[in-house]
């Protein structure tokens, strides 16, 4: 594996704003987390592309799992354009970072606002009805739905935390792309893809790091190309995401 590894001294940092340093830390921190998100989310689907035939448990636990991350990936992107709004906008980067930015970052930023704005967009339905709160109303709005006939199952294993309530994974995961407006969860599920790892993400990432690389001028103190070989058995698992 090929990197670039950027050294920064805190002496320089200090010359900046304190709104400039506070954002740029910000930045470094919401990236890192989103890449958390991001790279499990195409381990699953990568997953499932190349075994056409798991258990029906492994195939609930992964649509389980997937549920979760754009579930938590919708609430960490709505947090972070809080993060934007109070650490770029309300303070006077938004004026002197403005020609400092790419046209493709400032666009980036511009769809952000547009999308934030509207009242009715997934990433804040998601976020408030799924990632913290699961929401009542949507949950048996589902549970109504469902036949008389519909069987509930689950799969116990000796430890309780391998146990998979299939039951539960079936309500969480319809009542989310239920709530995207969509007739099935097939089409739900390309729906939040489309829309929370694909478009916002996408957005969000290009101006964090649009924001890190104008902040970042003149700070680089030394710079390196490395190459690496990623440990096959450690939990951190390193995959390009532009496949």
């Amino acid at each position: 594996m090929k990197a670039t590894h950027l050294k920064y001294r805190h002496s320089e940092f200090r010359k900046l704003t304190s709104d400039e340093q506070c954002m740029f830390f910000q930045c470094g921190i919401i990236l890192n987390e989103l890449r958390f998100y991001d790279l499990r989310l195409l381990r699953y689907i990568r997953f499932l592309q190349s075994h056409p035939k798991p258990h029906e448990m492994e195939i609930g636990l992964i649509f389980s799992e997937t549920t979760l991350l754009l579930s938590e990936m919708a609430a960490k992107l709505h947090e972070t354009f809080n993060v934007i709004k109070k650490g770029y906008f309300a303070t006077k980067l938004a004026k002197e970072y403005h020609s400092r930015l790419s046209p493709q970052v400032r666009e980036s930023l511009e769809a952000l606002k547009r999308y934030h704005n509207r009242a009715d967009n997934l990433i804040r339905k998601i976020r408030n009805g799924f990632a913290s709160h699961y929401d009542r109303e949507l949950i048996q709005g589902f549970v109504n739905d469902l036949p008389e006939d519909w069987i509930h199952s689950a799969f116990l294993t000796g430890c309780a935390n391998d146990a998979f309530l299939e039951f539960g994974q079936v309500v969480s995961m319809h009542a989310l792309y239920k709530s995207t407006g969509q007739l099935n969860a097939v089409a739900g599920f390309f729906s939040v893809c489309d829309e929370v790892s694909s478009t916002v993400l996408r957005d969000t990432i290009l101006f964090l790091h649009g924001f890190l690389e104008a902040a970042s001028k003149g700070l680089i103190a030394d710079s390196e190309q490395i190459e690496f070989e990623p440990t096959a058995s450690a939990p951190v698992l390193f995959m390009a995401t532009d496949g």
